[in-house]
């Protein structure tokens, strides 16, 4: 390419350009040099330096003096020596507290995992003894609802136990009620069965009422004071005679077991 060098036969040749080229190149190369030359300008003036202190004149001597002094090997070598030592002694005090630093931190790190599987373990306790806590709680909860259960369970059957004694009570009042009715009924007929039987008459003496020895027709046998069997004579000329009255089927002449069939025959 044009305005470019080349290395040929080991020497730089410049091909030529045309005369519009070269002096737009060289334009712009103008432009450059006098923009670097303001930013340099604006370094000065405006860029950021640190001031180096003044040096005294007394110590740029003592310095000139002491590098044309001559040079003694020996001691310099001492120095250096010195200063070899004294750099290794802080090297190996600075390795020292390094390792110590190390070995302090390993120890920290250590106590610090030791005191974290303590607390593992005393969280682990920790969750144990709430779920233990949780459980208990559920447990109370459903035992109290179970009591209460229990309880309501307790009342109804007291309401029903209420209304089954009120009802059988009621039952019972109408029972006895009746029976006593009954009875009464009972009672009062027969008494009114026996005492019409007493106070019915007995049908007459005989044929005529002629006491002859021979007519003895209706009479009983006489027993003593002249009275017929099965007649009492009260004070005052009244007669009682005695009935003769049919058992019941179920009469055994045991007081406890009669009234047993009468009380079921009034049930019936």
């Amino acid at each position: 390419m044009e305005g470019k060098q080349s290395l040929q036969g080991g020497g730089l040749e410049k091909r030529r350009q045309p005369a519009g080229e070269e002096v737009e190149d060289s334009c712009h190369a103008g432009e450059l040099r006098l923009q670097r030359i303001g930013d340099l300008d604006w370094v000065e003036n405006f860029g950021y330096r640190t001031e180096l202190p003044e040096e005294p004149d007394e110590e740029r001597d003592q310095f000139v003096a002491k590098l044309a002094a001559p040079k003694d090997r020996e001691k310099e070598n001492l120095l250096i020596e010195e200063n070899k030592s004294g750099f290794n002694q802080k090297l190996l005090t600075a390795r020292r507290k390094k390792f110590d630093e190390k070995k302090g931190l390993k120890e920290e790190e250590e106590r610090l995992q030791v005191l974290l599987k303590e607390q593992e373990g005393k969280q682990v306790e920790t969750e144990e003894r709430w779920n233990l806590l949780t459980d208990t709680l559920l447990h109370t909860t459903q035992e109290l609802y179970a009591l209460q259960r229990a309880i309501r369970k307790v009342e109804r059957h007291q309401e029903e136990f209420g209304s089954t004694e009120t009802a059988s009570s009621q039952q019972i009042d109408h029972r006895i009620m009746l029976y006593t009715r009954q009875l009464d009924f009972l009672f009062t007929q027969k008494l009114a069965n026996t005492i019409s039987a007493k106070l019915s008459p007995d049908g007459g003496d005989g044929d005529g009422g002629d006491d002859g020895d021979g007519d003895k027709k209706g009479k009983g046998p006489m027993k003593d004071g002249g009275k017929k069997g099965g007649e009492d004579t009260f004070e005052g000329g009244e007669r009682m005679e005695k009935m003769k009255v049919k058992p019941h089927c179920t009469y055994t002449q045991k007081r406890e077991e009669n009234i047993f069939h009468w009380d079921a025959a009034i049930d019936t």
